[in-house]
């Protein structure tokens, strides 16, 4: 049914469609509403000169010099595309550092930087977005404002859930921020569930649909019970990728974890070389007594494709030695987790200690 639905209480839906409006009911109304680029004050999006990240995929045209509002997941992703679309492009992030949120080490930021700059995209930290000018953006960093021209702007601070019109109030739900509370079954009052970014958590695509098909077995009798925490893997696709998995190593030490970490280079791996791919590393994150593994951080080409491998040793609890005793086809990009695994046990084979 194609339309513009709105709750009119538990398990009714009502849906305008054209001129005419029907209601619907049912057992289970689920809300997989999403989310929506967020605005900045004096930026909004006209799909010009001031861009959502929705524009930017629209592709409207490839700008000669472009700022990028924002040094996070979907700044730094565009502005790795624009870069090689042949835009001049300047991130312009107010934190000191970029992917902030993100628990990326000062090893992966460093090479990603340096990875950045070497395409020519300029960095900006510590500098925040004032407005518009006629020629480009005003920016204001503890050095005082500066004008960056540049042809459009794109504005990729983030993310939020906007559940206005949905009729939340007619069944007693009351949005924090946007977002819905729920139960671990998905269930967020009478008859009403919420997946997806509109309940919280990472905003990622693929932990929305799981979301939404593990509430299916729910609701259809295949299940009897969520499954319990689910390990959720990042991919972030710059150039070069990152993909993560896991707890950081800071994350892992404030948690109380004995940690050791085992960390191999991409320069020292063979397929990698015969590709021509030198920056990046891999970097196993492990529980010292027992070797289970807590996390995973790959800087480097196809991390999005290798996070898996480790998303599944850490679901599964695998050990270091179980890791190191699994034996990868050679030569290619896996061998990197191996060679990670070896490296924190102690017996590194293709690097130094």
């Amino acid at each position: 049914i194609k339309g513009e639905a709105r709750l009119a209480g538990p398990g009714r839906v009502r849906v305008t469609r054209d001129e005419e409006e029907l209601e619907l009911q049912a057992k289970a109304v689920v809300l997989a509403t999403g989310s929506a680029p967020i605005q900045l004050p004096g930026l909004p999006f006209d799909g010009e000169r001031v861009w959502s990240s929705r524009d930017a995929l629209a592709l409207p045209k490839v700008p000669g010099q472009l700022v990028v509002v924002g040094g996070g997941v979907i700044g730094l992703e565009l502005a790795t595309v624009y870069r090689r679309l042949g835009s001049q492009v300047t991130v312009v992030e107010m934190q000191g550092r970029l992917l902030p949120g993100i628990g990326l080490s000062r090893r992966g930021l460093a090479m990603l930087g340096q990875s950045l700059r070497r395409q020519g995209i300029e960095i900006k930290l510590n500098t925040a977005a004032v407005g518009c000018t006629k020629d480009g953006l005003l920016v204001r960093s503890p050095d005082g404002e500066e004008e960056i021209p540049c042809e459009a702007m794109l504005v990729a601070v983030g993310r939020r859930p906007d559940p206005t019109g949905l009729g939340l109030e007619t069944v007693g739900i009351e949005p924090q921020r946007g977002f819905i509370a729920t139960e671990e079954d998905f269930q967020a009052g009478t008859h009403i569930y919420a997946i997806g970014d509109l309940r919280g958590g990472p905003l990622l695509a693929h932990k929305a649909s799981h979301e939404g098909l593990l509430l299916a077995e729910l609701l259809a009798g295949e299940r009897v019970a969520p499954p319990g925490k689910l390990v959720l893997p990042q991919a972030i696709f710059t150039q070069p990728e990152v993909g993560l998995v896991g707890l950081s190593e800071e994350e892992a030490r404030a948690a109380g974890y004995q940690v050791v970490v085992g960390r191999f280079p991409l320069g020292a791996l063979g397929r990698a070389l015969a590709e021509g791919e030198s920056l990046g590393h891999f970097q196993l994150i492990a529980y010292k007594g027992a070797g289970k593994l807590l996390g995973v951080e790959i800087v480097g080409p196809h991390a999005s494709d290798l996070i898996a491998e480790a998303a599944l040793g850490i679901q599964a609890g695998l050990t270091l030695e179980e890791m190191a005793d699994t034996i990868h086809a050679h030569p290619t990009f896996p061998e990197g987790l191996w060679e990670a695994a070896l490296a924190a046990l102690g017996r590194p084979l293709h690097a130094l200690r």
